[in-house]
């Protein structure tokens, strides 16, 4: 996986959200702590942490709300 830098600005965006289609379930673990601070609860699937990551990235590139 590409590595996806906190925080993303607007401009990466597009390459973060594409980077974590391609992201294997390590990939989204170790990019969940990163960016919401804490372990990802051990039951999440690959796609719900894929979306709940994209709205973290969209939150952080456009000032939206925090986790």
């Amino acid at each position: 996986m590409s590595v996806i830098v906190s925080p993303v600005t607007a401009k990466e965006l597009p390459a973060a959200l594409a980077a974590l289609e391609s992201a294997d379930r390590s990939d989204l673990l170790d990019l969940w702590g990163n960016l919401i601070g804490s372990p990802a609860p051990k039951n999440l699937s690959a796609p719900f942490m894929r979306r709940a990551l994209a709205f973290e990235l969209q939150c952080q590139a456009h000032g939206g709300s925090e986790a």
